[in-house]
């Protein structure tokens, strides 16, 4: 490719993507054109009174319609066609912040979801990480975070990212809610203050429920002090403050900034769990308005002047400062001669609607959140928030835009137009903006962010026109915004219990002591005698009641009756005195009482009745005097109803005595009301004084007198069995008794016996004898095979294995003999040990079975006998040895095993204790061996012992078997290999001239030799040889000659390996030389034959 060319591809591409890049650019201009086409259409389709529309955030008067919280912002809106409202959301999600069903962050309005609940909702609450709304029948229905039940559901930890409806108090709905950071609380239909959700560490339900860290999972409710109601609620980071109808304010919670307005600041845990006024407004101001932040608080007083307090460290205060604390408050500076109408505390910043619809924003400043187009970085500097700015700065609200609600939240601004449109600028990062997103010069999709009012789009893919529904402001339209206004509803029509105050046009309640019965009435009516009103506000008197009297109109109480007087009637002015024979001792009483059992009372009008003296009684109720108790009968107390008889064993002989008399030792009364004493009978005794029974002489004891204090005991030796004997037993045979006076005679103890009446004392059963049951006359001998070694044995001891004893009453056993055993416990006599074991030892269990290499022939054996040399025995507990097979042997005495005799040994016979040696021209080959071999021709073996034999070496023979040396071959012959049994005549013209030679040698030149088998050749004597003759000898040399090269290449015969010749002397083997085995005969190099 040529460089034009590609310069001119690049240009194109160049070109592609700048017109691409434009066409994004005109697509986001479209897509924010469409949005001011639907902002134009809000206009047009919803009007208002540009003035008194609009609403207070926390205010009962109006409804709280947009809530801007952290990082998320909620609304209620409508299309044109709607009765009802219904709430969209966007931004964070973290746990169904949004409540769309999902965990998704949005960054457009998306309608909430429900599990429960129409949806259909008047207003909402959020500060925090959850949102609380009202429906249009008065409950709440709630999403997000429930970790401390801040939902109202009655549980904890279950995060909801749909609406659920909340619990309520019963019989009642709600008029506005609340959100904190964990807290959620209501006003009421009753104007009533109730809260749920976290209350650690600060106290923030206002509950007052500091014993517990628990949280308040369900509606509970808050105490105002006097039952005042609520018009106005706020919540901030953990503390809340209301509104009363007087205008005074209350507070409740966290106070490290001094942000209860109580004057001081503090960081004590549960310091404030319950309302506390707030007493730093100015004098003679009120408030109409407040809304909580992160830690301040800012209030709409009745001037309508802002003043603020708390945590100011970002400027949020509005007043010009950075302080940390403020606990005294200060107005912020407005513009001359404006004043607010609505106001929004955020977490740090706090802006504010005028009456002229301008809008003012102070405090952080970090995301433009204070609507200026400006923002302060965080520089990381000390004291760095210190630039945000601390007094009032105008929001820079669109032209023709004006506002008629806001909402400050964590670090965002949302705001309602008196059109219905919504508005938002400052922190974007999680979408709360509800701006959507867009496509930068990059391509990339981000937020849209705006740090001036931006308008939100809350209709989404809607054709139809959405819009935020406002509040009247002004409902009696006298031309005073309600949170101003003391009568906000009109002048009003008191109900009974109220009358009207025609200079102020407010109701008042009625004074304590007085009532209204009728509605719309102008004065109070004071209560009659015999009615009281304790109450404010009410519509009738309370009547006297049974016990209490009025004695005064325009009472504020009843009075109880004293003491000494009653009165059983209710309305009452006055009480009746009392009647004789009763009392009344309480105030209120309703009726006399009369006097108890045992009192009387001789005169009226009195508060307690006489108790009736000792020596007397008082049989009934209502008596006016005493009676004095009769001969026989007695009474030590006062205030009795009736004499004691005298007691069993006491009499009493006087009238109206106080006391009885014991009888004295060796009488007794068994009957109550005596007026003598029974004497004794005999057998029987009575010790004391006081006794209301005679006693039986116990067992072991007797007594023959009558009339007597105590018995006798019985002797040694004796017992009495029963109560009340008169005489003594003597003990049975086998019973002993060592003590005076006992019930029973003891049977002697197992070990011991008694064979005699009478006995004191029992007997040791002597060594030898014993007894196992108690009672027992006469011991038992111990019986064979047992013993008993001691005296006073209560059983008999067996014998243990290895000892026995034969006759009964033994006191010790026996040690079983040498070769003899006891096997078991409890023998009475031994056995000797049978062939084929024995017992060295006395006392033994068990007889030893012979090891071995040894036996035992005989009974009763102290010892076992080795095997001679030539036997063994491989078993145990063996009566005899065996002989050793043949080609083995036994060495040794004691022996278990047997020996393979060796190669070059063996053994024919059975029974023997060594091996024989094989003889010369003999070999023995393996082990075990039972016969030697002869060496075959052609070997021989001049060694004894061996296991082969050896070849013939060449100029050798061996023409026999079983040879012990070779032969050499005799002059004339010779043998070229090893091992042949026999040597080769000398060819003709050939000789060999001595012994033992492995070649022939030719006749020399001039010499012959025409005969085979010679040593020597012979002169020739004619030297012409015929031709024939010649030529036959060489033909026959010839033949030799091939025939003897033939033999000499043929297969060599190996040359024997001698064996080793053993030491001198040396007859026989024993054992097999290690390693010992038959030698593969070694081949051996061939000797070459010469030739002519």
């Amino acid at each position: 490719m040529n460089r034009p060319f590609s310069r001119r591809i690049c240009l194109c591409l160049a070109l592609t993507a700048l017109l691409l890049g434009l066409s994004a650019s005109f697509g986001i201009d479209t897509n924010t054109e469409e949005k001011l086409a639907d902002e134009k259409v809000v206009e047009s389709t919803h009007s208002s009174n540009q003035s008194l529309t609009g609403f207070q955030a926390g205010s009962i008067y109006t409804e709280t319609v947009l809530v801007s919280s952290i990082e998320y912002t909620c609304v209620n809106m409508k299309i044109p066609s709607w009765v009802n409202a219904r709430t969209k959301c966007w931004g964070a999600n973290n746990y169904g912040y949004t409540g769309h069903g999902n965990w998704s962050q949005t960054h457009e309005p998306y309608f909430v979801q429900y599990d429960s609940g129409s949806g259909m909702t008047k207003s909402l609450g959020s500060f925090g990480f959850h949102t609380v709304s009202v429906q249009t029948n008065g409950v709440t229905n709630s999403w997000g975070t429930n970790e401390y039940g801040e939902l109202g559901l009655g549980n904890i930890n279950t995060n909801t990212i749909r609406g659920n409806i909340g619990n309520m108090p019963p019989n009642r709905t709600a008029l506005h809610v609340e959100a904190g950071a964990d807290t959620s609380c209501m006003i009421a239909d009753d104007q009533s203050v109730w809260c749920w959700g976290r209350n650690d560490p600060f106290g923030q339900t206002g509950t007052n429920t500091t014993t517990s860290l628990n949280p308040v999972i369900s509606p509970t409710k808050v105490l105002i002090p006097n039952n005042q109601s609520a018009i106005a609620l706020s919540m901030g980071w953990n503390f809340a403050c209301v509104i009363l109808e007087d205008r005074t304010g209350m507070c409740w919670g966290k106070n490290a900034n001094g942000q209860l307005g109580n004057g001081n600041y503090d960081y004590g845990q549960f310091s404030h769990p319950t309302p506390e006024p707030i007493t730093i407004i100015p004098p003679n101001r009120t408030l109409s308005a407040i809304s909580l932040g992160g830690g301040h608080a800012c209030s709409i007083l009745d001037n309508g002047s802002v003043f603020c307090w708390g945590g100011g460290r970002n400027g949020q205060l509005g007043d010009g400062t950075h302080s940390n604390t403020s606990t005294t408050g200060n107005y912020v500076p407005l513009p001359a001669g404006r004043t607010a109408i609505s106001i929004s505390s955020g977490v740090r910043h706090t802006c504010t609607i005028l009456d002229d619809h301008s809008t003012w924003c102070w405090g952080n400043n970090t995301e433009g959140q204070i609507g200026d187009g400006t923002s302060v970085p965080n520089t990381g500097e000390a004291n760095w928030e210190h630039n945000h700015p601390s007094s009032p700065v105008a929001v820079s609200v669109p032209a023709g835009i004006e506002f008629a609600a806001i909402s400050a939240g964590q670090d965002h601004t949302c705001a309602v137009a008196t059109n219905g449109s919504l508005w938002c600028w400052g922190g974007h990062g999680r979408g709360q903006l509800g701006l959507g997103r867009a496509v930068d010069s990059t391509g990339f999709w981000n937020i849209v962010d705006s740090d001036i009012p931006a308008w939100v789009n809350l209709s989404g893919q809607s054709s139809a026109s959405a819009y935020i529904p406002l509040s009247d402001r002004d409902h009696d339209n006298d031309g005073n915004l309600s949170i101003f206004d003391r009568t906000p509803l009109g002048t009003p029509v008191c109900p009974p219990g109220q009358y009207l105050i025609v200079a102020d046009e407010t109701c008042n309640d009625a004074s304590p002591g007085h009532y209204v019965p009728n509605s719309n009435m102008t004065y109070e009516i004071p209560c009659s005698l015999g009615t009281y009103q304790p109450n404010t506000g009410q519509s009738s008197c309370d009547q006297a009641d049974p016990g209490f009297y009025v004695p005064n109109s325009s009472s504020l109480y009843q009075t109880p009756c004293g003491l000494g007087a009653y009165q059983n009637a209710s309305g009452q002015s006055s009480c009746h005195i009392t009647p004789i024979g009763h009392y009344n001792d309480d105030t209120d009483s309703t009726s006399p009482t009369p006097c108890n059992p045992g009192t009387y009372q001789p005169l009226e009008g009195q508060a307690n009745c006489i108790a009736s003296q000792a020596g007397y009684y008082v049989p009934s109720e209502g008596q006016s005097a005493q009676t004095i108790c009769e001969t026989g009968t007695f009474q030590p107390s006062t205030g009795m109803t009736l004499c004691w008889r005298a007691n069993l064993g006491n009499h009493v002989s006087q009238e109206g005595a106080t006391e009885q008399s014991d009888c004295q030792p060796g009488t007794y009364a068994d009957v109550r009301g005596l007026v003598e004493c029974k004497e004794a009978d005999p057998g029987y005794f009575v010790a004391t004084n006081h006794s209301a029974t005679q006693s039986a002489c116990l067992p072991g004891e007797y007594q023959p007198l009558s009339g007597q204090e105590s018995c006798l005991m019985t002797d040694i030796g004796h017992y009495n069995s029963d109560p009340g004997s008169s005489d003594m037993i003597p003990c049975e045979q086998g019973y002993f008794e060592d003590q005076m006076g006992s019930t029973s005679c003891s049977p002697s103890e197992p070990g011991y016996h008694v064979p005699n009446t009478g006995s004191s004392g029992q007997t040791e059963c002597p060594v030898g004898t014993y007894s196992t049951e108690t009672a027992t006359v006469t011991c038992t001998d111990a019986s064979p095979g047992y013993y008993v070694p001691d005296m006073g044995s209560t059983m008999q001891v067996e014998c243990i294995a290895g000892t026995y004893t034969a006759e009964a009453g033994a006191s010790s056993c026996t040690d079983a003999d040498p070769g003899h055993i006891v096997r078991f416990d409890g023998s009475s006599q031994q056995e000797e040990c049978m062939p084929g074991s024995y017992q060295p030892d006395s006392g033994s269990t068990d007889c030893i079975a012979a090891s071995p290499g040894n036996y035992v022939s005989t009974n009763a054996a102290t010892g076992q006998t080795e095997c001679m040399p030539g036997t063994y025995q491989w078993d145990i507990g063996q009566t005899d040895c065996l002989d050793s097979p043949a080609g083995k042997y036994s060495a040794e005495a004691g022996s278990s095993t047997v020996e393979n005799c060796n190669p070059g040994t063996f053994q024919p016979d059975t029974g023997q204790s060594e091996c024989l040696e094989a003889e010369a021209g003999y070999f023995v080959e393996g082990f075990g061996a039972t016969e030697q071999l002869p060496c075959e021709v052609g070997t021989f073996q001049s060694l004894t012992g061996q296991s082969d034999c050896e070849q013939s070496d060449p100029g050798h023979a061996v023409s026999s078997v079983g040879s012990s040396e070779q032969t050499p071959c005799s002059a004339g012959t010779y043998q070229p290999l090893f091992g042949k049994e026999s040597c080769i005549l000398a060819s003709v013209d050939h000789f060999v001239e001595s012994a033992g030679s492995s070649q022939q040698t030719r006749c020399p030149s001039g010499e012959s030799q025409p005969e085979e088998g010679q040593s020597s050749c012979i002169g020739d004597e004619d030297s012409g040889l015929p031709i024939v003759a010649i030529a036959g000898v060489a033909i026959v040399v010839l033949a030799i000659g091939g025939f003897l090269m033939t033999q000499g290449k043929s297969k060599p015969a190996p040359k024997g390996k001698r064996a080793r010749r053993p030491p001198e002397g040396a007859k026989r083997r024993k054992k097999r030389p290690k390693g010992a085995g038959k030698p593969k005969p070694r081949k051996a190099a061939p000797k070459k034959i010469e030739e002519e």
